[in-house]
This record gives C-alpha cells, structure tokens and sequence, in this order.
C-alpha cells in the first residue's frame, strides 16, 4: 500500500513539473514571438529607411552628374585621357540607369 500512496505521490509530483514546464515554455514560445515579431517590424522600417535613403542619393547623383556631363562635353580636349576616363567611370551608372538598366 505505502509503495501505491508513494506511486502516486511521485506521479503527481512528476505530473505537476511537466505542467509547470509547459506553462514556462509556452509563455517563452511567445515571450520568443512576439520578440521576432517587433524585430521583424524593426528591420522592415530600417529596410525602407534605406530604400528612402538610396532614391534620395540616386537623385543627388543625377544632379552631379548632368552637370559634369556638360563640362565634360564642353571641356572635350582639356582635359587628360585618364582623368576623362576616371570620371566617366564615376559617372558610368548613372549613364546605366538612362539606358533602362537596373541599377
């Protein structure tokens, strides 16, 4: 009989863990969830931070590079091969971008 009493004594002790231990769990699997969800969220209006940010630097770099195209044009023999070449290398996607290319 003590052994029985004992049985189940231990039984519910054990039953009583394994409840306690999937009530922490389960409030960790959202405690975890709702973490990726704000990170998640964060990321997404970080992402888009710098998508604003590269349209506003792609539009700075067309207004550059319209007017050192012009100088370049004008300047046309003035300036030394290599420089020339640097700078339409700068200026190379720029020229992409108007062919329809994607940057």
């Amino acid at each position: 009989m003590s052994d029985l009493l004992f049985q189940a004594v231990a039984g519910t002790g054990l039953a009583g863990f394994g409840l306690i231990g999937f009530v922490y769990l389960r409030r960790a699997n959202a405690e975890a969830t709702e973490i990726y969800r704000s990170n998640r969220e964060e990321l997404a209006d970080q992402v888009a931070d710098l998508r604003r940010e590269l349209f506003e630097l792609k539009i700075a770099h067309e207004r550059l590079a319209n007017p050192i195209r012009r100088l370049l044009s004008t300047l046309n023999g003035a300036i030394p091969p290599d420089l020339r070449e640097e700078i339409e290398t700068a200026l190379l996607p720029t020229w992409r971008y108007e062919q329809g290319e994607q940057p």
